[in-house]
């Protein structure tokens, strides 16, 4: 695969940065809500965004040509 160009790189460093801070608030979220049935909905946008991350990490594995492969 091709390599990303900076401007690329630092538009994946930023969505990373929006989705780390994400996680962060809805872990907040879930730890400090009274009512009990938004928790799940919390806990679930977290898991949400934790997988998006996943998925940019792998993105950037692939282009960096370090996309670990099973034989």
């Amino acid at each position: 695969m091709e390599q990303l160009t900076q401007m690329e790189l630092t538009h994946v460093e930023e969505l990373l940065s929006m989705e780390a801070l994400a996680v962060k608030k809805y872990k907040l979220y879930s730890e400090q809500c009274k009512e009990k049935e938004w928790i799940p909905l919390f806990q679930e946008a977290m898991n949400q965004h934790q997988q998006r991350i996943k998925q940019l990490i792998n993105q950037l594995r692939k282009h960096d040509g370090k996309e670990t492969r099973k034989h």
